[in-house]
């Protein structure tokens, strides 16, 4: 009863207080008293995406047989029960530490539409990955400056909220892969 939780924290995030460079630019990344007022969520979220990308790479094979076919995976002696609990560990890990921060609109928004947007793009996994990230930094990058100048561009006096713009722009590029993408179809599907 005495935990306070701010709907609107929760769901947008602070992210617009993630930029504290005061002024400095990029000189602040080597200002070690710019550096002393860098939020906790940065160092946070820098070394659960150490972690995770680590994660990936020493389990890569593991994860990829286990995932994809797993009486392949058991008959080479693979642990299938304890990869597959230890990929669910690691991405509730990502989403506790990015919830703080961003919120829980783009923790969805990232966990959904940056990974089915590639997957109609391709089918190799290791493009997809690839395509996802790419997709997920376009949604950050062209959201974030979108919220902040966008309303501005069209004659308004206040920008809008990041954490929105940046899930809207991931839905309307998994809109775009939907109609257009190469792999949009099922495998096997009949064609029409």
């Amino acid at each position: 009863s005495s935990v306070h939780l701010d709907v609107q924290h929760a769901l947008y995030g602070n992210l617009e207080s993630l930029i504290w460079l005061d002024g400095l630019g990029w000189a602040s990344l080597l200002d070690w008293e710019a550096l002393q007022g860098l939020p906790p969520e940065l160092p946070r979220m820098f070394f659960t995406l150490v972690f995770v990308c680590g994660f990936m790479f020493l389990l890569w094979r593991p994860l990829k047989l286990s995932t994809f076919d797993e009486g392949f995976a058991r008959t080479l002696g693979l642990p299938t029960g304890l990869i597959g609990l230890s990929l669910v560990v690691v991405a509730a890990i990502a989403a506790v530490a990015a919830f703080d921060a961003v919120g829980s609109i783009i923790v969805i928004a990232m966990f959904i539409c940056p990974p089915a947007a590639a997957r109609m793009m391709t089918n190799r996994l290791e493009a997809q990955i690839g395509w996802s990230v790419g997709f997920a930094t376009l949604s950050a990058v062209l959201g974030y400056v979108l919220a902040g100048y966008g309303p501005l561009w069209l004659g308004g006096q206040n920008a809008v909220s990041a954490a929105g713009m940046i899930a809207t722009v991931s839905g309307v590029i998994l809109g775009v892969a939907a109609v257009a993408g190469p792999c949009r179809h099922r495998a096997g599907a009949p064609a029409g």
